[in-house]
């Protein structure tokens, strides 16, 4: 079995190890955007294997980022006990044994070494020097752990000619009589077959051969298995349900292909003294979802412990079917997913958590597997916030969008740990977006604004934190945490109330609590909305451009005269409140819930300003904006900035995670 591989100055690859001594994984999948170096892993392990038994490459593998990096270094740990044990009745392994602990000086009996360390180190040159092995221990080593490679991209799914070369592996031995023997028994049985015509047909091309001095290694075993199982299942093409491989789609020969190349292997370490190792690369390629479950039960019941399968995908839905299957089957310690990013032209590896996710198998779904393949990831709260950030229209002036993950998080804290990055251990970027009532709460009989104790994702009840002093610029100014945090207290202290006859605050040390919460959460990776997501979309800046959007909506008949007397205000502030009000959003001391009621002519306003039939306002107000104030305009951004200067804020955030 494989102990460890250690990777160093691998093209992209600048340091990565897998440790397979503790937890006994066997089962490996890499996740990771386009580039990010999952490949070049698989291809340093194929490359140690294909090299093995060389001592000079013309390939070009050192990291070429750092010039003073001459050479790259692959080694592999090898536990032979379970070769050891098989070589018991195998004399040509018992050979090859021996032959190991003469080397490496070990006894077969008194003090037996189970462990081989092989380290390559190839120069820039091209030269290979192998340390602690020798060729013959090289080639036992390759023989004994063959490695095969299936890249979906590139699968012969015609002729599934490799398919052979497996099921020689299963049972590929030296004959167990002479060459003499062998030929004398062919000629037997295949004239019984064929007739007399074949000894003559034989003889002829015995005659040519001879006369052009062409022979045949007979030392190919591999090449007598493919011939003795091709003749006995009656030939070597395939077919699939008795039709030609070619009637069916690829998506379906590549589906068929891996599963019968998966039930296969299982056979190598059962029949044979070989230990594979399989490397996948995005087998899920033209797989339909059921199909996917199907290959994921078939990975699960047929890689067994001494064989290693690293997999490399970027299908949320193989994730999600394996976490629930690999849970189902108990051996958890089996699997194990890393996380490959690239940065500054490295590639950097993550090994997650899966521990946890095993835990919460049942509520593992698409929503969460998908955010573990974003390089940045943005916890919302509601729908409201998924359709803002997902708009067509937004995106094509903030394109950045596109890289980043928005998940769901709702009010569900389960949910959200599967999709933690401190959690499991990803390497995202990552921020909380929250409404201000997530971090205070409006007390209306002292007046007083009060910090959110239950609130979990709320930095300000993180006492760790606030114990931190590093500093930062608070209006260019520079100011430590605690400096900030003292400062909010203070603030909070303070009595608020409307402007009168109005429903907003007008008080500079509201404002300036509001803009310290804001700026303390961000730099505890929580943006935080002034008010509402809502309250982003409606601002005091674009409310006459709102109203006239609102213009070609069609408002709920009861609701039309209230809804005309308040854009009639004069008070744009007011005017912005009540109608943020009417689109069930909420005031600065966050009424607008079911048991606070905005007032509005000594009446409780009415929501839910626009018929159901309009729903998803968000989405057209995007689309109405984008194309009355901003289509062919170069300032595009500028423009946007001042009609929505916080959304603005936040977005940026956002674009400079990725």
């Amino acid at each position: 079995m494989i102990e460890k591989i250690i990777i160093k100055n691998f093209k992209s690859i600048k340091d990565v190890t897998f440790d397979f001594r503790d937890n006994h994984e066997n089962i490996l999948c890499l996740l990771g955007k386009n580039g990010s170096g999952k490949t070049n892993i698989t291809k340093a392990i194929l490359y140690f294997w294909e090299h093995l038994c060389d001592d000079f490459s013309s390939n070009s593998i050192c990291d070429s980022v750092n010039p003073y990096n001459q050479t790259a270094e692959i080694t592999v740990s090898f536990d032979i006990s379970l070769l050891r044990r098989k070589a018991q009745n195998n004399s040509k392994l018992k050979e090859e044994i021996d032959y190991i602990d003469k080397k490496i000086g070990g006894d077969s009996f008194l003090n037996p070494v189970n462990s081989i360390e092989i380290k390559m180190i190839q120069n820039k040159n091209g030269n290979i020097i192998w340390s602690d092995a020798d060729y013959n221990i090289r080639k036992t080593i390759k023989k004994c752990f063959p490695v095969y490679l299936i890249n979906t991209r590139s699968l012969d799914i015609y002729t599934w000619e490799k398919i052979w070369n497996i099921i020689s592996d299963i049972s590929m031995t030296k004959p167990k009589v002479s060459d003499t023997e062998i030929i004398d028994s062919l000629n037997l049985v295949f004239e019984k077959i064929f007739g007399s015509k074949y000894l003559d047909v034989e003889k002829a091309l015995s005659e040519i051969f001879e006369k052009q001095k062409i022979s045949f290694d007979k030392y190919h075993f591999d090449s007598k298995f493919k011939s003795a199982f091709a003749m006995r299942f009656g030939g070597n093409i395939f077919q699939f349900d008795k039709m030609s491989l070619d009637f069916y789609s690829e998506g379906t020969n590549s589906y068929k292909y891996l599963l019968l190349f998966l039930e296969l292997v299982s056979k190598v370490t059962a029949f044979s003294s070989k230990y594979p190792i399989i490397l996948l690369d995005e087998p899920e390629i033209g797989m339909h979802p059921n199909y996917i479950y199907e290959f994921v039960r078939c990975v699960c019941d047929n890689i067994p412990g001494n064989a290693l399968l690293f997999m490399n995908t970027h299908s949320p839905e193989l994730i999600k079917d394996i976490i629930k299957t690999i849970s189902d089957t108990g051996n958890t310690n089996s699997f194990s997913l890393y996380q490959v990013s690239y940065n500054k032209r490295y590639s950097i590896m993550r090994k997650m958590n899966t521990k946890f996710l095993f835990i919460n198998k049942e509520i593992i779904s698409l929503n969460e597997t998908e955010c573990y393949f974003y390089d940045a990831i943005v916890y919302v709260e509601g729908k409201t916030e998924m359709q803002l950030f997902n708009n067509y229209y937004l995106r094509l002036v903030f394109p950045k969008l596109r890289q980043v993950c928005f998940y769901l998080s709702g009010s569900d804290n389960v949910n959200l740990q599967n999709v933690s990055v401190e959690n499991i251990n990803l390497g995202s970027k990552f921020k909380f977006l929250v409404d201000m009532d997530k971090i205070i709460s409006y007390n209306k009989t002292s007046e007083r604004f009060v910090k959110k104790t239950r609130e979990t994702i709320s930095p300000l009840i993180d006492e760790s934190k606030l114990k931190r002093l590093n500093y930062g610029y608070y209006e260019n100014k520079p100011i430590s945490k605690k400096q900030c945090i003292d400062k909010i207290e203070l603030l909070l202290k303070n009595k608020y109330t409307y402007k009168k006859n109005t429903h907003y605050i007008e008080d500079n040390d509201f404002s300036e609590l509001m803009k310290m919460i804001l700026w303390y959460c961000r730099n505890e990776n929580c943006i935080v909305n002034w008010s509402t997501i809502e309250g982003e979309l409606i601002t005091y800046e674009n409310i006459d451009k709102f109203i006239l959007f609102l213009n070609g909506k069609s408002i709920s008949k009861n609701k039309v005269t209230q809804h005309n007397g308040i854009c009639k205000i004069a008070d744009y502030k007011e005017k912005t409140v009540l109608i943020l009000a009417e689109m069930n959003g909420k005031t600065e001391t966050q009424e607008g819930t079911k048991n606070s009621k905005v007032q509005y002519q000594g009446n409780d306003l009415q929501k839910d300003l626009l018929d159901k039939k309009t729903s998803g306002w968000v989405g057209e107000w995007l689309e109405y904006y984008y194309k009355n104030y901003l289509y062919g305009k170069i300032d595009q951004r500028v423009i946007f900035e001042k009609d929505f200067p916080s959304l603005y804020k936040t977005l940026q955030i956002i674009e400079n995670m990725v």
